[in-house]
């Protein structure tokens, strides 16, 4: 079977997220980022990588959102990624090194969020729909007998998460957040004929942030992961944390920057990702 992206192109941790304050009309959010993962060994569903194989992923991507309705805060966010990554090989021909590469567009991913709150507090429930926009049946078929080696660009099925965010001020510059998500992973398969028997369970999705703002300056802790309900050799498992940093440098004008390394895989690539972006808010 062929190794599966387990890069979370899904870079769940390295992608921008819609946090539990609801945008309402008017407001948005936007940014173009470029976001990379490493690894020294890569794992996908039953293929590992031998010794001497590594692994390297980056991807750019856009992400919006924006507030549709003035009586009560309900807003849509969209995602959407190009992908490269490159296994690389441990054989060696003096400064030249083999390498596998996979260069595609990613998952588009679409949510709808809405407070539950009558005031439009920080208490708010999305769903989210994962769908890829590649064909994995497509991946090194320019190189017969060796497409075993292309990392796939991503899992290759239709899926759809439904969220509860909440979130609170500690007062003065100190405020948190707090997501769990149960992801659906449904058996539509797109470009992906020859998947063979996968079937990978449900899972539980969570993120926490503790953030501090002063002035210019947003610092955020992140941690987020996802857990299979039950236990198979397919289904990516992993826990990464890391901060994340956000300063203005003209009114609703942004840097942001983010560095995060999984402390905890099963059935994936533990690594570490780091990323940067430009975003405009109003």
């Amino acid at each position: 079977m062929r190794g599966i992206l387990s890069l979370a192109l899904v870079l769940c941790s390295t992608t921008a997220e819609a946090g539990a304050w609801t945008r309402s009309l008017g407001s948005f959010y936007t940014k173009v980022g470029v976001d990379a993962y490493a690894a020294s060994k890569y794992q996908a569903a039953d293929f590992v990588s031998t010794d001497g194989q590594s692994f390297l992923g980056y991807q750019i991507g856009v992400y919006g959102e924006v507030g549709l309705l003035k009586v009560h805060p309900l807003m849509v966010a969209v995602q959407a990624p190009w992908a490269s990554s490159t296994l690389f090989l441990e054989e060696k021909t003096g400064s030249f090194r083999p390498r596998a590469t996979t260069r595609r567009l990613g998952d588009l991913r679409f949510t709808a969020q809405t407070s539950l709150l009558p005031d439009g507090g920080p208490l708010s429930a999305s769903v989210e729909v994962k769908v890829p926009m590649y064909a994995n049946d497509s991946v090194g078929s320019r190189y017969g007998g060796f497409e075993e080696l292309f990392p796939l660009a991503g899992e290759g099925q239709v899926d759809l998460t439904g969220w509860i965010l909440g979130g609170a001020s500690f007062g003065g510059p100190l405020w948190g957040e707090a997501a769990v998500g149960y992801q659906h992973r449904t058996q539509g398969f797109i470009g992906w004929r020859n998947h063979g028997d996968l079937n990978f369970l449900d899972r539980i999705r969570f993120g926490a942030g503790l953030g501090f703002s002063e002035g210019p300056v947003v610092a955020i802790l992140r941690v987020d992961g996802q857990k299979a309900i039950g236990a198979d050799a397919i289904t990516a498992e992993s826990v990464s944390a890391g901060p994340v940093l956000l300063v203005d440098v003209a009114e609703g004008l942004a840097i942001e920057g983010r560095f995060s390394a999984d402390l905890w895989a099963n059935n994936a690539t533990q690594g570490f990702g780091f990323g940067t972006g430009v975003s405009i808010r109003r």
